[in-house]
């Protein structure tokens, strides 16, 4: 799935070491309680210098300490296998029993806290300020028609430093925060 920055492949390992004469693999999993009749399923992320930048990951360190978290990114935000069901919102269909496995996959070393990329980050930014502004400029176009430019202006600010200052604004601003968490990583 994906190209370019980030690609993610899911295949058939025990297919794969057949075709690949690499047999011996199958020594290390019997090791590890194999029972050698199970599919043994990989599932594998790639991702190129850039998006490591927008990740604010630059050294090698830096990488190391993030792998909980760029898994956790790839299975949960950039890639997702779900179970359709009769929702017509897809982004409420619950994620298949193997996916599941799959994004706990690095529990073991330590707390997920996740991640976001930056420049998706500001893109978000720019492209709400845009919205905003496109917005308040027709507001105050349809309200200029009628009272004058210079009142609806007047209005504006008025009702925005309101909106601004309401318990209601700010305790919408508080609830919607976990969606665009910028949490940093603790290695």
């Amino acid at each position: 799935m994906g190209k370019r920055d980030i690609v993610g492949r899911i295949y058939n390992k025990t297919v794969e070491i057949k075709e690949s004469h690499k047999e011996w693999f199958q020594n290390i999993w019997i090791k590890g309680e194999w029972d050698d009749k199970t599919p043994i399923t990989r599932v594998e992320f790639q991702a190129r210098r850039e998006i490591l930048k927008e990740f604010r990951i630059n050294t090698c360190e830096k990488l190391i300490k993030a792998v909980p978290a760029l898994w956790h990114y790839f299975t949960h935000k950039w890639l997702r296998i779900i179970e359709p069901n009769e929702d017509k919102n897809k982004s409420r269909w619950p994620e298949k029993n193997f996916w599941l496995v799959v994004q706990d996959a690095f529990n073991k070393f330590g707390a997920v806290i996740g991640m976001i990329r930056w420049k998706q980050n500001d893109v978000k930014l720019k492209h709400l300020m845009a919205q905003l502004e496109g917005v308040m400029k027709s507001a105050v176009a349809v309200d200029g028609n009628t009272r004058g430019e210079y009142f609806a202006l007047r209005d504006m600010k008025w009702r925005m430093q309101k909106l601004l200052e309401s318990d209601e604004f700010k305790f919408g601003v508080q609830n919607r925060k976990g969606r665009f968490s910028t949490t940093t990583i603790r290695g």
